[in-house]
């Protein structure tokens, strides 16, 4: 448990290229072994929970936590279409980049 909370440390301080870099080596390396696939997932997802997102707008580049964006009811009640969500995580393996 000692190994998890450390590497979880790790991912928290690193930059965003790096820990862009380093969740896709993570979820590329184990993509054929499911039980890491979970455990990464999981350690990913919570990171991210307290993680700095950068976010790029008119203003220029900022960071925020991912807890600190909102959801709209209207968007919540008709989720992405698979195709589309598909679409969204191979630009993102491609890339590193997060599409809108």
């Amino acid at each position: 448990m000692k190994e998890v909370v450390e590497m979880a440390c790790m991912l928290l301080e690193m930059g965003t290229d790096t820990y862009m870099k380093s969740k896709c080596m993570l979820l590329s390396a184990s993509r054929e072994h499911l039980g890491d696939r979970h455990f990464f997932e999981v350690l990913l997802n919570s990171v991210e929970k307290k993680r700095q997102l950068p976010i790029e707008n008119k203003g220029g580049k900022q960071e925020m936590k991912v807890d600190d964006i909102k959801i709209y009811p209207c968007f919540a009640a008709h989720e992405p279409k698979p195709e589309k969500m598909q679409e969204k995580e191979q630009y993102f393996e491609e890339t590193g980049a997060l599409q809108s």
